[in-house]
């Protein structure tokens, strides 16, 4: 196993998947869209409009959680659809807020809260596919790439020990195929073990199947203060720790139909199959700082604003890639490589405002609106003990990113003790000309209360996000043929349950 240490690995796509945010939360919040702005009086307030917990008037405890289910259906090639899915559970919230209003006039009250809100899930998945092919392989993709990188006069390179360190402008898949026999040399030509040494045909039917699976989330650990004055104003202010976790596993495979094709006079490779695979861990810690304010100008009507801070989060990704080959004689080749790379990324500043109105006691509205600008998105490597800026980052990030608005609205109606609750979220898509990005999730949910506790449920879901992948490395993008794409369809559903209590 080789071991070495990858510099600048992560890119902006990396820092935009970090740095994106889905309120998740209290079974009320989700249930009403996440419009929460300007009305408070819910924990998942203190990761939004810190000001929400000013409207607390009595010490409140709560605890969340999640089922979260999804599937996804994917076709590739000539080969049919297939569909997997996922099942899991986690806590979305718990955490307490000291309240204690008294009297009308000046301060009313100044209540403090601490505790863990989910700020985002990263889409939990797995994809299944597989189809067969005669004129699609990724070693050609991979030969073709190596050519442009190191031209086969220089093959001797790829021979020697420290060979990952000395070939940095290719990727470790090329180097791994050529450990594993499955990239060779031939009259100053790199040739395949699929191939034809005549004229790079490939030699037969091959099986190709793919399997990913990515999970992980962002969760915020809060303290929090803030005040009422006079029943009309309110302020709030966090301090928020995140804890980040993401995981991403990948796994490629190529098997001969008929492995006598590979076996000739013309192609005496003995080819069988071989699996590439690739693992991706990251995680870390952030900080930030929120402001905000709630503001009653009329009965019934309430307006709030709130301003994030910067997130500076510090991480480590921990990458491996193995490719393992057979061939029909019986030999066997595996080769490995793995790096640790630390990094900061600093996220853009977030921004956002809200209306509600409240009918007495009989029901409300909400509707918010939040922006962010992911073209200000910061990537840093660590570099003997020093943070570096890498510039090349920051001129993708100005390229493909830009400003993302978001939109959350939800009703509650009640009916004494009981409330019925519906909401929708919209988040635009941070990358220019390309809305495949934006996220919409609907949401319905019930609450009933009675003395000093309380229990709310909701069903949210995020349906028909459409994407078309490519099966091999994220960064080979010049592949050969149109129909190596991978059509994918998921759909993700939450059921969500809290419970709370009042002192």
């Amino acid at each position: 196993m080789a071991a070495v240490s990858a510099a600048n690995a992560q890119g902006a796509w990396d820092g935009l998947l970090l740095s994106q945010t889905q309120y998740e939360g209290t079974a009320r919040f989700t249930a009403m869209g996440g419009a929460f702005a300007a009305l408070g009086g819910d924990f998942t307030t203190l990761s939004v409009n810190p000001a929400g917990i000013g409207v607390y008037r009595n010490t409140e405890l709560t605890f969340s959680l999640a089922f979260n289910h999804g599937n996804t259906e994917a076709k590739y090639l000539a080969g049919n659809p297939i569909t997997d899915s996922y099942v899991n559970v986690g806590v979305n919230n718990l955490g307490i807020v000291f309240g204690d209003a008294h009297g009308s006039d000046g301060l009313v009250s100044l209540n403090w809260g601490v505790g863990y809100n989910k700020l985002h899930n990263v889409t939990n998945r797995r994809i299944t596919a597989s189809g067969t092919s005669g004129n699609s392989s990724i070693l050609t993709v991979l030969a073709n790439e190596l050519t442009e990188a190191h031209p086969p006069t220089l093959s001797h390179e790829l021979d020697t020990d420290n060979i990952f360190d000395n070939l940095s402008s290719a990727y470790w898949s090329h180097i791994l195929a050529w450990q594993t026999g499955l990239i060779d040399t031939i009259n100053q030509k790199y040739i395949t073990a699929t191939e034809n040494a005549s004229d790079l045909s490939q030699s037969g039917l091959l099986k190709h199947a793919y399997y990913a699976e990515q999970a992980g989330h962002t969760g915020e650990y809060v303290f929090s203060l803030g005040g009422n004055i006079s029943n009309r104003f309110y302020f709030g202010f966090t301090a928020g720790m995140q804890a980040i976790r993401n995981e991403y596993y990948k796994k490629y495979s190529e098997t001969a139909v008929n492995p006598s094709d590979f076996d000739t006079a013309e192609n005496p490779t003995k080819f069988s199959d071989f699996t590439y695979s690739e693992r991706l861990n990251t995680s870390g810690t952030g900080y930030n700082v929120k402001l905000g304010f709630i503001w009653k100008p009329a009965a019934g009507l309430r307006w709030g604003a709130y301003f994030h801070s910067p997130t500076w989060m510090y991480l480590t990704d921990k990458f491996s890639e193995q490719i393992n080959s057979h061939f029909s004689d019986g030999d066997r080749f595996s080769s490995d490589v793995s790096s640790t790379s630390d990094y900061k990324v600093v996220t853009p500043v977030k921004w956002g405002t809200g209306f509600a109105y409240i009918f007495d006691n009989y029901g409300l509205i909400s509707i918010d609106y939040e922006g962010t600008d992911y073209s200000t998105l910061k990537m840093y490597g660590l570099e003997d003990n020093y943070y570096v800026r890498w510039t090349d980052v920051d001129d993708e990030v100005r390229e493909e990113f830009k400003v993302a608005t978001h939109i959350r609205a939800g009703v509650e109606y009640r009916i004494k003790q009981y409330a019925l609750r519906g909401g929708y979220a919209y988040y635009g898509s941070p990358v220019k000309n390309d809305d495949s990005y934006a996220r919409h999730i609907i949401s319905a949910g019930a609450g009933y209360q009675s003395g000093g506790y309380f229990i709310d449920a909701v069903y949210s879901a995020s349906p028909g996000n459409k994407e078309t992948l490519s099966p091999y490395k994220k960064e080979t993008l010049s592949l050969y043929a149109d129909n190596n794409n991978l059509k994918n369809t998921n759909f993700a559903g939450k059921f969500l349950i809290t419970l709370g209590f009042r002192f």
